[in-house]
């Protein structure tokens, strides 16, 4: 069990690696994900299971423990509650992002048309191209008229404001596919608009699927590779 735990929360601080450029914020949920792990061998042991690490049996001997004591401890504790809060609080923030432009864009679309436009955030962040962070890229050319990116950050539908069952899964689906553990079902898709309009700017990419209301697009393949290199 020690080893596959250590295997999961590894996977997910890589995840977050993907879909962040800050490093810290990226371990900082690893460190999060072990930190459960840890509870989940701590309870195994309680119980008397057989899965817990041989070196357990080390964590009671007051001889193997680290010999760091007095001001300089609570400063290096200090500082990682610090960091680790810092961080928490910047993934809560992009999480937030995230679900609104799921809200705002896509609530009243299926499952699937909702995880479409979640994608096409994350794809722009892994993006050269694009901000590398996720309220960075929902929010690009807000202040513009004309110039947004996502409509809903620059037509006043935020002065509205998010609510009811729509709203929680929008949140729920955010964190979902910020982790990583959501399927690919728009094709890598970094575009798309409502079925309505007819945007210049289609006619320069590859289009990958239609989802409800909206058709989805996709730069192409050299393009795709110079963006991401």
């Amino acid at each position: 069990m020690w080893t596959r735990l250590k295997r999961r929360t590894e996977s997910v601080r890589r995840l977050a690696l993907v879909h962040t450029a800050n490093k810290k914020l990226a371990y900082a949920v690893g460190a999060a994900a072990w930190a459960v792990a840890g509870l989940v061998v701590m309870a195994d042991v309680t119980s008397g299971g057989r899965d817990a690490p041989t070196e357990y049996a080390r964590y009671d001997q007051t001889a193997d423990a680290p010999a760091v004591y007095g001001a300089a401890a609570e400063d290096q504790n200090a500082e990682i509650e610090t960091s680790f809060s810092e961080a928490a609080a910047e993934l809560k923030s992009e999480a937030h992002c995230l679900a609104q432009a799921i809200y705002h864009e896509a609530r009243s679309e299926t499952y699937a048309g909702q995880l479409a436009v979640a994608e096409v955030v994350m794809n722009r962040v892994a993006s050269r191209r694009y901000p590398n962070s996720v309220c960075g890229v929902v929010f690009q050319g807000h202040k513009r008229r004309t110039g947004c990116q996502f409509t809903f950050t620059c037509d006043g539908s935020l002065k509205g404001g998010e609510r009811g069952l729509p709203w929680a899964q929008s949140q729920k689906l955010a964190w979902k596919v910020m982790f990583g553990l959501n399927e690919n079902v728009s094709d890598s898709a970094t575009h798309y608009h409502a079925v309505y309009v007819k945007p210049i700017w289609a006619k320069r990419l590859v289009r990958t699927v239609k989802i409800g209301q909206h058709i989805f697009y996709r730069p192409h393949v050299r393009s795709a590779a110079r963006e991401s290199g």
